[in-house]
């Protein structure tokens, strides 16, 4: 008889403490991340002061393009500049 064969004979006899490697595995890294998960400050930060100059370019380049376009193309309407901008 092999060894996974043995295994399954044993968890079919019903014996609770037999469990196979993989599970065991499952079960200690579930157990390890719940113990060991914390905020990561250093990321939400660094997202936040991304976001913040994302803000500030758009808010920077965007009022600049209809005068731009308006240079560009004086027939340009409108809705074309929210069509080319969205």
């Amino acid at each position: 008889m092999s060894e996974e064969n043995k295994m399954e004979d044993e968890k079919r006899d019903g014996d609770p403490t037999t469990t196979t490697r993989s599970e065991s595995s499952i079960v200690s890294k579930s157990d390890q991340d719940d113990d060991e998960r914390e905020t990561s400050w250093q990321s939400i930060y660094l997202l936040t002061a991304i976001g913040m100059f994302c803000g500030i370019q758009f808010s920077i380049f965007f009022p600049t393009l209809w005068p731009f376009l308006n240079t560009v193309d004086p027939t340009a309407s409108a809705s074309f500049f929210g069509f080319i901008t969205a």
